[in-house]
């Protein structure tokens, strides 16, 4: 499969690839619309697939989720149910890696969902793979390198392709 880019910034990817939606993440902060424009992936994924995965991979010190993210997301993420798999790479050390663990699992508890939670992307993608059949832990771990390296390189896309 090709990954699909959907949104870019300098400090954020939103792609594709088959049943797996990634969001990296370095420096920017996520508000509403962020989540809209992710749930909106997801959805186009959930008509194709029986099972979605959403790799968010966080570097230290991006902002954290607005409040009203945050409440919009603990809203919205039930309807999923299981037939969405969450991991979440927040990468970092000291007080920004604690925090940022306590929001995400906040956001889960209050959304009733289940969110892989790790401090790397190789530790997601093991843990990907085993909950939905058919993931290359491997190939996870390539693709989010791959949009990785597309950020802050300037030139940004703001509206999806697809």
């Amino acid at each position: 499969m090709n990954i699909q880019l959907h949104h870019r910034t300098d400090a954020e990817v939103l792609a594709s690839d088959g049943p797996v939606i990634y969001r990296v993440i370095n420096g920017a902060p996520t508000g509403v619309e962020d989540a809209l424009r992710t749930f909106e992936i997801i959805d186009r994924a959930l008509e194709r697939y029986a099972v979605a995965g959403l790799m968010v991979a966080v570097e230290h010190g991006s902002p954290f989720p607005t409040t009203e993210a945050r409440r919009w997301l603990s809203e919205n993420m039930p309807r999923y149910g299981d037939r969405l798999v969450t991991g979440y790479a927040l990468t970092g050390l000291g007080f920004w890696a604690s925090s940022a663990r306590l929001i995400t699992v906040s956001i889960a508890k209050l959304g009733r969902i289940t969110a892989i939670i790790e401090s790397s992307v190789d530790a997601i993608a093991e843990r990907m793979a085993l909950e939905v059949v058919g993931l290359d832990p491997r190939q996870l771990v390539s693709r989010v390198d791959e949009l990785q390296g597309m950020l802050g390189q300037g030139d940004t896309m703001r509206a999806a392709t697809g």
